[in-house]
């Protein structure tokens, strides 16, 4: 590495670029079929920009000079995962995107019940399920959660 840190297994995140070309080994993300063995499309981009699908790890190194260690020391702790788990959601979400005419509330509405919330549905217009809550209790969590804070402040 140029920054003379050692490079360590699962740890490190490297990319891999092909010197002639200058090209980046990058993934994807697509699956191939069953000729491919329905492994992950990789390719080689000339773009440099750093992305996650051109960042790579090793998950395996064999040396017979050096002593085996245990995987256990490289167990993430709580708050790695905590922080992991987040990011795989947030990059999922950004991802999703509503489909033409579809009914969509914004995360302000949520608590102040500013419109029922609608689950199983047969059809776009026939719900089966639809979560109206109870205003009157709605509106008093939300005054308590207002006093609360400006108590705290």
């Amino acid at each position: 590495r140029k920054d003379g840190k050692h490079i360590k297994v699962l740890r490190s995140q490297i990319r891999l670029i092909h010197l002639a070309t200058t090209c980046i080994l990058g993934s994807t993300g697509k699956t191939l079929p069953k000729w491919g063995w329905e492994q992950v499309e990789v390719t080689c981009t000339p773009y440099q920009k750093e992305t996650p699908n051109t960042l790579w790890n090793i998950e395996d190194h064999i040396n017979s000079r050096l002593p085996n260690i245990s995987l256990d020391v490289l167990k993430p702790s709580f708050p790695e995962i905590l922080l992991e788990s987040h990011i795989v959601m947030i990059r999922g979400n950004s991802g999703l995107k509503p489909k033409e005419n579809e009914v969509t509330s914004k995360p302000w509405h949520w608590p102040i019940n500013y419109q029922g919330l609608r689950f199983s549905g047969v059809n776009e217009t026939d719900y089966r399920v639809y979560l109206l809550g109870n205003p009157v209790i709605w509106w008093m969590s939300l005054i308590a959660i207002v006093l609360y804070l400006t108590m705290i402040i």
